[in-house]
C-alpha cells in the first residue's frame, strides 16, 4: 500500500488546539461547581424543609421576634429607624430589618419565619464552597468543607431557631467577606478592600460575634494565600506579618465600634454576669472545658441540647472540674503543637485550629453572658476551621494514596449522609417549645433552664399539673432561678391565686430585676388593677425598668391617673408613651385630654391634631379637638 493510499484510507487525526482544551476543561470545572453549589443547595432545603411547619419556640421569639411592634409591623420608616437606633437584645440592625420583612411577607405565619433562615443557611454553604475555592483554587476539598459545614447537626440551632437568624445573616457577611479578600489578595486595589470592609460591617450590623474576622484573615494570608514572606505561585508580592497586620487596621475601628456596643448592652439589660455569681475560678476552668466540647460535639454530635447550664449553677463546686479543665488545658496543648510542628508540610492544620481557637473566644465563658456554659449555635463560624483540618487532610491522604481514593470518597459521603440524618432528628426536636425543652430536659442532667421553660409552656397550653412538677424541678435543683419563680407566678394566676402570684413574681424581680420582664409587666398589671397606683408606678422607674416597660403600660397608668384628676402625672407617662409609640393615635388623643386637663389647652389642641393625622376621621378625636377649641374661644 502506497503511501498515497494509506492516506486516503485512514485521515490522520487532527490535535485539538491547546486553547480549545483549556477552554474545555475550563467549561467542564465550572460544569462541576454549579453541579457542587447546587447539590449542596438541595441538600440543606432537604435537610431543613421540615422547620416551615414548625412554629415559634418560647426562647426569644416572641420577646424579640414576634412582640415588638416595631417588627411585627412589617417594613415601616419608623422600624427601620428604631432597628439601627435600639440596642434590645444587642445592637443588630440588618438582623432585626431582615425580620421585619419577614412579617411583610409573611405576617406571623410561624412556618414562613424559617424559609429565609433556610434560605441563607443554603447560602453560606454555597458562599463557603466558592470562598474556599477561590482562595485554594481547589475543587474536592473545598466541596467536602462546605458539605461538612451545611449537613453538621452543631448547625441545627443557628438555622432552625427564628431568633438565630444573626447567625445565618452574619454568616452570609462571613463568607462575602472571605470572597472579596480573596479577590483583593490577588489584586489589591482600594476598591476590592472597600468591598471587604462593607461585606465586614454589614456583618457585625447581623451579629457581633463577627469582631474575629480580621484575625481570620490574617490566618488566611498564611494558608492558602502565602502572603506571609513565602514564595508561591501567583503571588503577588512578598510581605511581612507587620505589613499584613497594618493592611488589617481599617477594620478595626468596626470591631471596636461592635465591642464597645455589645459590652455597653450587655451591662445595661443584666446579661454581663458578674465574678460574685461567676467566680474567676470558672472563667479560668471553662474556656478549656468549653473547647474540649465543641471538639468531641463535632465528632460524636449526640445529647445535643438548646441549653447546657453552667455548672456553677447546679452546685458544682469548682474542684470537682479543675482536673477536667487542666486536662482540656493539656489536650488543646498538644494538638496546638502538633499544628505547629507541622505547618510547613501541611499549614491548614494550624490555620483550621488557630480559626477555630480565634472565632470562639468571644462567647468561651471569659466574660459569662446568661445561664449557659457553651452553646451549640456558638460553633456556626467556628466549625469551618474544623472543616477545613479534615477535607485537606483527606486530600493530602488521598495525594499520598492514590489508591485509596475511592475508599475515602465512599466514607465521606457515608459520613455526610450519617451527619445528615442526625440533623434531621436534631432539628425536629425544634418543633415546639414543649418539644424542644422536653427534649433538653431529657438530654442533659439538672438542666434546671430546660425544666423552667418547659412548665411555662405548659401551662400555655392548660397542663398546670405538669406545669408544676416541672417548676418544682426547676426551683429544686436551683431554688434562685429567676425564671421558674416568674413562670410559678403564671401557674398561681391561673389558679386564681392572686397573692401567690403576686409572691412569686416580686421574687423573681428581687432575683433579676433587669431581665424578669414578665414579672414586672404582670405587677404592674396587678398593682394598677387594685389601685395602688404608686406602687405600680414605681415599677416604671429605674434602670431596671427601662427594657420591659412599654407604651400600652405607661398609657394604662396614664389614663388611670386621668381620671383621678391628677393631670400633671398623667401627661408625664403620657408623654413617655408617645416617646415609646409615636404613631399611636390613641397615646395622642389620651395625651391631649390630659393637657386639656391641666389648662394646657394650646398643647392639647395640637396633640389632637397629630391623633388625627395618625387616623384620619376619628370621631373621638375630632369632637375632643372641637371642644378644645371652644374652650380656646377659637372655632
Amino acid at each position: 500500500m502506497t503511501a498515497t493510499s494509506r492516506a486516503v484510507g485512514r485521515a490522520p487525526r487532527s490535535r485539538p488546539r491547546r486553547g480549545s482544551a483549556s477552554r474545555l476543561a475550563g467549561a467542564d470545572r465550572v460544569a462541576t461547581a454549579v453541579a457542587v453549589c447546587a447539590a449542596l443547595g438541595l441538600v440543606v432545603v432537604c435537610v431543613y424543609a421540615q422547620t416551615s411547619r414548625f412554629d415559634f419556640v418560647g426562647l426569644d421569639d416572641y420577646s424579640v421576634v414576634v412582640e415588638p411592634p416595631q417588627i411585627n409591623q412589617g417594613i415601616t420608616w419608623e422600624g427601620l429607624g428604631w432597628a439601627f437606633t435600639t440596642t434590645q437584645p444587642d445592637w443588630q440592625p440588618l438582623t432585626l430589618i431582615s425580620h421585619m420583612l419577614s412579617f411583610s411577607l409573611f405576617g406571623d405565619d410561624a412556618g414562613g419565619h424559617h424559609l429565609p433562615n433556610i434560605a441563607l443557611h443554603a447560602l453560606n454553604a454555597v458562599l463557603l464552597f466558592l470562598a474556599l475555592r477561590a482562595l485554594t483554587g481547589e475543587l474536592w476539598p473545598c466541596a467536602l468543607a462546605a458539605a461538612l459545614f451545611a449537613v453538621h447537626p452543631l448547625r441545627a440551632e443557628s438555622v432552625a431557631w427564628v431568633t438565630e437568624r444573626k447567625d445565618t445573616l452574619s454568616g452570609a457577611f462571613w463568607m462575602l467577606t472571605m470572597l472579596a479578600y480573596a479577590g483583593y489578595a490577588k489584586r489589591p486595589t482600594i476598591g476590592r478592600y472597600a468591598l471587604v470592609f462593607v461585606a465586614l460591617a454589614c456583618g457585625l450590623m447581623s451579629k457581633p460575634m463577627l469582631v474575629t474576622l480580621p484575625a481570620v484573615l490574617l490566618l488566611l494570608d498564611l494558608w492558602p494565600l502565602a502572603r506571609w514572606n513565602a514564595v508561591a505561585p501567583g503571588e503577588v508580592a512578598q510581605r511581612s506579618l507587620g505589613r499584613l497586620v497594618l493592611e488589617k487596621l481599617p477594620l478595626l475601628p468596626l470591631v471596636l465600634v461592635a465591642v464597645g456596643t455589645t459590652f455597653t448592652t450587655l451591662a445595661q439589660s443584666g446579661g454581663l454576669k458578674s465574678l460574685e455569681s461567676f467566680p474567676l475560678g470558672w472563667r479560668i476552668a471553662m474556656p478549656p472545658l468549653a473547647y474540649v466540647t465543641y471538639l468531641l460535639q463535632t465528632v460524636w454530635p449526640t445529647g445535643l441540647a438548646v441549653i447546657y447550664p453552667h455548672p456553677a449553677l447546679i452546685g458544682t463546686s469548682i474542684g470537682s472540674s479543675a482536673w477536667q479543665a487542666l486536662g482540656a488545658a493539656l489536650l488543646l496543648l498538644a494538638i496546638t503543637g502538633l499544628c505547629l510542628r507541622a505547618w510547613r508540610t501541611r499549614p491548614y492544620l494550624l490555620v483550621g485550629w488557630l480559626w477555630f481557637l480565634v472565632t470562639l473566644l468571644p462567647v468561651i465563658g471569659v466574660v459569662q453572658v446568661g445561664s449557659q456554659w457553651h452553646a451549640d449555635r456558638f460553633t456556626y463560624t467556628p466549625s469551618i476551621g474544623l472543616a477545613i483540618m479534615l477535607a485537606w487532610s483527606l486530600r493530602d491522604l488521598v495525594v499520598a494514596r492514590p489508591e485509596w481514593r475511592t475508599a475515602v470518597g465512599t466514607a465521606s459521603l457515608g459520613a455526610l449522609a450519617a451527619l445528615a440524618i442526625l440533623s434531621w432528628r436534631q432539628i425536629a426536636t425544634w418543633r415546639d417549645t414543649i418539644t424542644l425543652f422536653a427534649h433538653a430536659a431529657a438530654a442533659t442532667p439538672n438542666n434546671f433552664s430546660a425544666h423552667a421553660v418547659l412548665g411555662g409552656a405548659l401551662i400555655d397550653v392548660g397542663d398546670l399539673e405538669g406545669a408544676r412538677r416541672e417548676l418544682d424541678l426547676a426551683l429544686a435543683i436551683r431554688p434562685t432561678e429567676p425564671f421558674a419563680h416568674e413562670r410559678l407566678g403564671s401557674l398561681f394566676e391561673e389558679q386564681g391565686d392572686e397573692n401567690s402570684a403576686a409572691r412569686s413574681y416580686e421574687e423573681a424581680l428581687r432575683l433579676n430585676p433587669k431581665s424578669s420582664w414578665r414579672s414586672r409587666r404582670q405587677l404592674f398589671a396587678m398593682r394598677l388593677a387594685d389601685g395602688r397606683i404608686e406602687e405600680a408606678a414605681a415599677l416604671l422607674e429605674g434602670p431596671d425598668a427601662a427594657a420591659a416597660v412599654t407604651a400600652e403600660m405607661r398609657l394604662n397608668l396614664g389614663a388611670v391617673l386621668l381620671e383621678k384628676g391628677r393631670y400633671a402625672d398623667a401627661v408625664a407617662q403620657l408623654q413617655d408613651a408617645a416617646v415609646l409609640a409615636p404613631s399611636s393615635g390613641t397615646i395622642r388623643n389620651v395625651l391631649g385630654l390630659a393637657l386639656a386637663g391641666a389648662g394646657r389647652y394650646r398643647e392639647a389642641e395640637a396633640e389632637f391634631v397629630r391623633a388625627l393625622a395618625i387616623r384620619p376621621g376619628d370621631a373621638q378625636a375630632e369632637e375632643n379637638l372641637r371642644l378644645v377649641r371652644e374652650r380656646m374661644g377659637t372655632q
